[in-house]
């Protein structure tokens, strides 16, 4: 199987990009839920370890953007053939800077998506939905995905890039497809984010290793 060039970023972008809707800082949910100190996310015995891959600020007072897919450190799990993908930035990048999604698995030459995205209007957590760009994940394939962005188009070693792996599963046989929790305990990662509320949210990223977004940053 021919495998994924994580860093592609710093190769020129061939295909023409395509821009979605505007992003803004995806909200959780309303419906409030008791945190639970003991952890609800239970990862899959079938997930596939993978370093968490992140961008971040480089140096004593740098002011590069801070990138993070919000995904556990194994190939996360969707019962979703459109699933959302989630990811946080802060700061904002300058209104120069260049957002990049791409979508692919080891079966395509090309990427499934490469897509410019709009520059957020706010820090915090992002949504990316993938029904906006009529591709569907099959059950039992594994997905890259990845958000880049270029501050310098000549300089393209200094893009911030985050990546996260994701695969589409059956549900057992009696699961809940609406009860976040339930699904949390049941390994689909995806799922249970796009419909916890913001205290769930938190300790979703506490049990998945990643740090929750700061007070200021939308839930």
């Amino acid at each position: 199987m021919r495998r994924l060039a994580l860093l592609a970023w710093f190769l020129p972008l061939a295909l023409s990009l395509s821009a979605p809707d505007a992003l803004a800082a995806d909200p959780a949910p309303a419906t409030s839920t008791a945190v639970k100190a003991t952890p609800v996310y239970q990862p899959p015995a079938r997930g596939k370890p993978r370093g968490r891959v992140g961008g971040g600020s480089r140096g004593v007072g740098s002011t590069l953007p801070s990138l993070t897919a919000l995904v556990p450190d194994h190939t996360g799990e969707t019962l979703a053939a459109q699933p959302s993908l989630f990811w946080s930035l802060t700061p904002l990048p300058p209104e120069t800077a260049k957002l990049v999604f791409v979508l692919a698995n080891d079966e395509s030459v090309e990427p499934l998506v490469e897509a410019e995205l709009p520059r957020p209007t706010e820090a915090g957590i992002q949504r990316i939905d993938l029904a906006k760009y009529g591709v569907e994940l099959r059950t039992g394939v594994e997905y890259e995905w990845s958000v880049a962005i270029t501050l310098d188009a000549s300089r393209r070693s200094r893009d911030v890039v985050t990546v996260g792996w994701i695969e589409r599963s059956e549900p057992p046989p009696g699961l809940s497809t609406n009860d976040p929790v339930a699904l949390a305990m049941a390994g689909f990662w995806y799922d249970a984010f796009a419909n916890a509320p913001a205290e769930l949210r938190q300790t979703l990223l506490r049990d998945a290793g990643l740090a929750a977004p700061s007070p200021t940053s939308p839930p």
